[in-house]
């Protein structure tokens, strides 16, 4: 058993580090969705904000124009995409768009891509910005020429993915490769802002490996950027002068007159954060830019790899990933698990330190499990979806600990508009504390130990430190609350710990899973009146088929009642407190009088339905999926 420590983090004293202003609305999606198979599960966790795979122009507009200049377009696909997403509840949406097109786009020049993303050539170039053009008129709710049943307008588009790559986009040649890009770019800013001023295109050709990951100084940073172009990753040449990465990324970053955000990869550690967020903004400094900065392909569990400037677990890695993609394997019961619970640590780091860098939007991948991981790669995004995928009834497919930890996340960063991270002494650089605050709610902690070590599934005694802490109040009651890493828990677990008179807090065995800190009150006072007033409500199960218990937590409201509502999505009130006999839905014990259980009318129908709540001038509200 590794050997505790203890260390005393005295926050109140520490300058503030860094800081951004967010909404847990903004931040918090979800990337890579094929289909509306899972829009259900999505929007019954909360999820409001949907990344999409790559929209081709090809797969709309297949066959030339006509001769007399018609396009024949085919919406299907990615009507059904958005419309069903938008009735199950989620609102947002970014569509990557690629400019993919056999019969306009230049031919191959090289042998090393499998993709075949290359610019148009110029006389197809204005039926690009038609398709685009007309795409976005169909999206944008403004009531012309819109898809019939929209319900949201879609804000925001991706031009490519990774374009600093030949994998994912070519060009026309090597030494038009930035320039192709940037004329793809601008043709679709031309044609999104022509459609409507309000829509949002962003530059998605921005990719760092694991080159951060390690805290690298300038120097060494420049050198991985030389490596990363030597060994083709980016590009199969060397550029003599600095390095064709670093050309690409500050010609198309500088290029702000024709994207309206930047959007990057944080495909390894979450550590990596902090360099690549660094890396862009100084580029834009230096020029005097101000753009936000979006994040997606956020990879949503543990990287394992055998190359890179950090490798880990090189020995083992295939066998992880093998051990991990069979489930009749006999170490699958315990590498499983072991993998579940970073990918739900990895998510919650991921958004807790973006949200601290000031990026406003990250969507997490995956949707679900690569279908043939064999063949497309044993590598850890193949393994990183957020349910157990049900082929039969997707609907009722099975949500993981990492889908269960963002619905987590979502509930407590509501209400705050800030994050800080607090800077570490020397000798805590292993203590990540973060503080969420102006907000409605009081000051939040988040905080984790971080052991800096690979640990293999065997490792079950994590590494653990006790940590003192010298920021809320004396005499404190403070509600410390785990994220789910667990398959077998669907809610978090919490515990209460208390300050001293001194206001100390002993945080013990803090190991590398993030804990959420709230005060909640006075020692010795069940109900604190200094608490804001507001309602929180859950519902178990969610999804149901049945029935569904509905729990209204009234937080500073005290001696009061709620009134409990349920809508259908066309805002017709189908139930209401006190329920009738017939919903099965008399309060559950006279213990908990915000407590009931739900059973839908027999003339009720599957589908998203809304909880409404109010107690006073208070309101709350939670989707709830019925599966028939």
């Amino acid at each position: 058993m590794k050997q505790n420590q203890k260390i005393t983090f005295l926050c109140v004293f520490l300058p503030l580090l860094c800081f951004a202003e967010f909404t847990a609305e903004q931040i918090i999606g979800i990337g890579y969705q094929p289909g509306d198979r899972l829009a259900l599960v999505y929007s019954a966790f909360d999820v409001t904000s949907i990344k999409t795979t790559c929209l081709e122009w090809a797969m709309v507009e297949s066959l030339p124009p006509e001769p007399d200049g018609t396009h024949n377009y085919v919406w299907d696909e990615i009507d059904s995409l958005v419309i069903k997403h938008q009735r199950s509840g989620i609102d947002e949406f970014c569509i990557w768009l690629g400019c993919n097109c056999w019969w306009a786009t230049c031919p191959h020049w090289s042998e090393i891509t499998t993709k075949d993303r290359r610019r148009p050539l110029p006389e197809y170039e204005e039926d690009f910005y038609e398709w685009v053009y007309n795409l976005v008129e169909r999206y944008d709710g403004d009531g012309i020429d819109d898809v019939p049943g929209l319900l949201y307008p879609v804000k925001y588009y991706m031009m490519e993915s990774e374009a600093q790559q030949f994998y994912f986009f070519e060009g026309c040649s090597y030494e038009t490769h930035v320039e192709d890009y940037l004329a793809v770019l601008g043709i679709a800013y031309r044609a999104v802002k022509d459609a409507n001023i309000e829509v949002q295109l962003g530059l998605a050709a921005v990719l760092f490996p694991d080159m951060f990951d390690d805290f690298p100084d300038t120097a060494t940073m420049f050198d991985r950027l030389r490596i990363v172009d030597s060994i083709g990753l980016a590009s199969p040449y060397p550029d003599s002068v600095g390095t064709r990465s670093m050309r690409f990324m500050r010609e198309t970053i500088c290029s702000d007159s024709i994207y309206d955000f930047v959007c990057f990869h944080p495909l390894f550690n979450w550590e990596g954060l902090f360099g690549q967020v660094n890396f862009i903004r100084s580029i834009m400094d230096s020029a005097g830019i101000d753009k936000p900065i979006f994040a997606d392909d956020a990879v949503s569990g543990p990287m394992f790899y055998d190359d890179g400037f950090r490798p880990r677990l090189p020995e083992v890695k295939d066998s992880l990933y093998n051990i991990i993609g069979n489930s009749a394997h006999a170490l699958h019961p315990i590498v499983d698990p072991w993998f579940r619970a970073n990918q739900a640590r990895s998510v919650t780091k991921n958004f807790v330190v973006a949200l601290s860098l000031g990026v406003q939007r990250m969507w997490t991948e995956t949707s679900q499990d690569w279908v043939w991981p064999w063949l497309t790669g044993m590598e850890s995004w193949a393994f990183i979806g957020l349910v157990d995928y049900n082929w039969l009834f997707p609907a009722m497919s099975v949500p993981r600990p990492a889908l269960r930890t963002l619905r987590l996340l979502k509930e407590k960063f509501e209400g705050y508009r800030r994050i800080t991270r607090l800077p570490p002494e020397e000798d805590l650089s292993r203590i990540y504390l973060f503080r969420f605050h102006d907000g409605y709610r009081p000051d939040m902690l988040c905080i984790w130990f971080e052991n800096h070590i690979d640990e293999m599934p065997e490792d079950d005694i994590p590494e653990t430190t006790d940590v003192e802490i010298d920021f809320f109040p004396a005499n404190r009651r403070i509600l410390m609350t785990s994220i789910i890493t667990s398959r077998i828990d669907t809610i978090a677990h919490t515990d209460t710990l208390f300050t001293t008179a001194s206001g100390r807090l002993i945080i013990p065995l803090l190991n590398e899973t993030p804990i959420f800190l709230e005060d909640i009150g006075s020692i010795g006072i069940t109900e604190s009146r200094s608490l804001p007033e507001k309602i929180t409500i859950s519902a178990h199960p969610n999804p149901f088929n049945s029935s569904v218990t509905i729990a209204v937590d009234c937080r500073g409201l005290i001696n009061q009642t709620p009134t409990v509502e349920i809508y259908d999505l066309n805002g017709r009130c189908v139930a209401e407190t006190p329920f009738s006999q017939s919903e099965s839905a008399k309060p559950l014990s006279t213990n908990a009088p915000g407590a009931y259980r739900w059973h839908p009318a027999p003339s009720l129908g599957s589908g998203v339905y809304l909880i409404h709540a109010t107690v006073g001038e208070a309101t709350a509200s939670k989707r709830i999926v019925y599966l028939k």
